[in-house]
């Protein structure tokens, strides 16, 4: 994953023709990109891997609140990006949700948001309305995670870190970030349990926290 400022990604896409004919872009997200959304460069068929992307979302200035109402702006715009998505996408996040009523429900009502809001471009121009200052602030936010606000000096400033073979630039906070996304990042599930039945009991555990 890479993040970067909106006039960065702008810039990036300028060149996009540029780009190798071995890889291929992607908008993972309905409206423009100048709203907001993930942007996905692919490189087909590299050996035994396959596919191998990387995504890239642009980070905006988040609009000053206290926590107690960022809190519950967060929750709201997160059901409004659940409206926005495409009903395949829904019919996803239902088989993800099975067992789960209460879930479900809002998925059921987020269908009923879309065509209230007149459509995931709008609802997405809605989104960065609610959440993007104008102005730069002591935060960023990543509209494709309204619910996360990210410390603007976690980003002031690259360190090198090693992975594999190579060195590669992370922003000096990366533990910080790590921790807002996955809470204990260094701890291993628990043997024999997938990865991503991990990830769904740790997302049901902090929807209750909220």
């Amino acid at each position: 994953d890479i993040a970067m400022p909106r006039s960065e990604m702008m810039r990036f896409l300028q060149y996009e023709n540029e780009l190798s004919s071995e890889l291929k872009l992607e908008y993972i997200c309905y409206s423009a990109i100048e709203v907001s959304g993930l942007v996905r460069v692919i490189r087909q068929n590299v050996g035994k891997y396959g596919n191998v992307h990387i995504d890239m979302f642009i980070l905006d200035f988040a609009k000053k609140r206290n926590r107690k109402l960022n809190k519950i702006v967060g929750m709201w715009c997160s059901f409004l990006h659940m409206a926005k998505l495409s009903e395949n996408e829904k019919s996803i996040l239902e088989k993800h949700f099975e067992g789960e009523k209460r879930k479900k429900i809002i998925v059921k009502l987020s269908r009923v948001a879309n065509k209230i809001f007149g459509g995931s471009e709008r609802i997405e121009n809605w989104i960065y309305r609610i959440m993007v200052s104008d102005t730069p602030t002591k935060e960023y936010i990543i509209l494709e995670d309204v619910r996360k606000n990210l410390e603007k000096e976690c980003f002031d400033e690259k360190i090198m870190l090693y992975y594999e073979n190579g060195k590669f630039p992370c922003p000096k906070g990366y533990k910080e970030l790590l921790t807002m996304w996955y809470g204990d990042y260094m701890q291993y599930p628990e043997e024999g349990k997938k990865y991503l039945e991990y990830l769904k009991e740790k997302e049901k555990k902090e929807d209750n926290e909220r």
